[in-house]
């Protein structure tokens, strides 16, 4: 059971590790309110580009749908 998550802006992969090294249960990048509407496409290619790192979290991405 997770007990713990830590967002992390999908636009910064860069922040993975640093999330994941903080001991949390799940890293969940997210996409909607945390990056600016110019850089969601660049956002969306990080979470598609599968870029996860096994580290012993749980990592999600938190999608909207485009309107």
């Amino acid at each position: 059971t997770a007990r713990s998550f830590l967002f992390v802006p999908a636009i910064r992969p860069e922040r993975i590790g640093e999330a994941a090294a903080a001991g949390v249960d799940v890293v969940s990048r997210r996409l909607e309110d945390a990056v600016d509407p110019e850089d969601k496409d660049a956002a969306r290619e990080h979470i598609a580009a599968g870029d996860f790192t096994p580290w012993k979290q749980q990592m999600v991405a938190r999608l909207q749908r485009r309107l």
